[in-house]
């Protein structure tokens, strides 16, 4: 049964400190590179703080609920809650400097676009000197065109499987340079970033490129 109230107690398998606060984490996506496949890490989403009271048998420990921001279910994990997890609150914005492009991999707020002030993550991190405060370009991918004459022309996404068939002429639009994104929390092989501006939606699979 799903848990959100602050002061219930809640059962997990194994034995914390009874000093500490633990966050509460759904696990989500594993994030993987699409040129290398290498494995880039796991989402964990923060949906609570508890604190362990007490240590019964068989390696279960009882803990109180402190705060909840999501339902707490069976199979969320516990991590301690450290200080150098949190964000930043000021940042000095500076041209940052790719090796070479990264790519938008996922969105936090699990919507399918966003726009400005949202938050992504990028795949690249801290192995290629990313620091909280680097600004890059939004690149929006060259969109395919089924062409079957002058009046009618659409966008692949768009089109039927017959318009598809019929297709005449392929054409790839030209990629789009359609805002910026600071980073805001650099992790080891991905980052954390917010769009600063953007005068379209952005979504999964858009490049990131140095300003």
């Amino acid at each position: 049964m799903p848990i959100k109230s602050q002061g219930q107690t809640i059962h997990v398998r194994g034995k914390p400190d009874l000093n500490t606060h633990y966050g509460v984490y759904h696990v989500g996506n594993t994030y993987k590179d699409d040129q290398t496949g290498e494995n880039l890490g796991r989402q964990l989403e923060l949906v609570g703080v508890v604190q362990p009271k007490a240590v019964g048998d068989n390696n279960i420990t009882a803990v109180e609920v402190v705060s909840s921001f999501s339902e707490i279910r069976r199979g969320d994990r516990l991590l301690p809650m450290l200080a150098e997890s949190s964000i930043d609150a000021f940042f000095i914005p500076q041209a940052g400097n790719l090796p070479k492009a990264a790519h938008i991999i996922d969105i936090p707020m699990k919507s399918t676009y966003v726009g400005k002030y949202d938050t992504v993550i990028i795949d690249k991190g801290a192995r290629e000197n990313l620091k909280p405060g680097d600004v890059f370009g939004i690149v929006r991918p060259g969109a395919e065109v089924v062409d079957n004459g002058p009046d009618n022309v659409a966008y692949e996404q768009d089109s039927s499987i017959g318009q598809k068939l019929m297709n005449k002429q392929s054409t790839v639009l030209s990629a789009d340079h359609i805002g910026e994104v600071m980073v805001i929390k650099v992790y080891q092989k991905t980052s954390l970033a917010i769009v600063m501006n953007s005068r379209d939606m952005v979504r999964a699979g858009y490049v990131v490129e140095n300003p």
